[in-house]
């Protein structure tokens, strides 16, 4: 789902030609995306119609805008096989590189995390355990006992 109210809700009932016109360009924007994705015969589909592959993407919350530049992906890999998540990846890769994105990222799938993320931020139990490149984390102690194991 492509979200793009910006929280400006009391801009929005004050000033409605200004939000008529940041609509505009937001939605342009979105269907941009869609169209270079191939996605855009679903632009008006409800997301609960979408095959499993692509409604993973449409569960995820992501915020796309031009002048910020960012989209959050929420557990965007629940649900998918290991070759969806192959593909997801992909995608995602091609969405940052053409679109000049920045990618947040909350995820289990490690596999997915690792590939995807050049910096990683792991929590644990709300608290911040540990920063770096996706090899320091997988060598992080503190990371494999709480997330990845121990080796046998």
């Amino acid at each position: 789902m492509l979200i793009s109210h910006g929280g400006r809700f009391f801009q929005t009932v004050t000033r409605p030609l200004a939000s008529d016109a940041s609509e505009r360009e937001i939605t342009g924007w979105c269907r941009t995306i869609l169209t270079a994705l191939d996605l855009g015969r679903f632009e008006q589909a409800r997301a609960a119609i979408f095959p499993m592959a692509r409604s993973s993407g449409s569960r995820s919350h992501a915020h796309l805008r031009p002048s910020r530049a960012c989209c959050l992906l929420d557990e965007p890999a629940a649900g998918l096989n290991h070759v969806e998540r192959i593909e997801f990846g992909n995608l995602v890769k091609r969405i940052r590189h053409e679109f000049e994105l920045t990618v947040l990222l909350v995820e289990h799938q490690m596999g997915l995390v690792m590939g995807l993320c050049s910096r990683l931020l792991v929590l644990h139990l709300g608290q911040l355990l540990a920063e770096g490149t996706p090899a320091e984390i997988s060598a992080n102690p503190a990371v494999i006992t709480a997330y990845l194991g121990e080796a046998a």
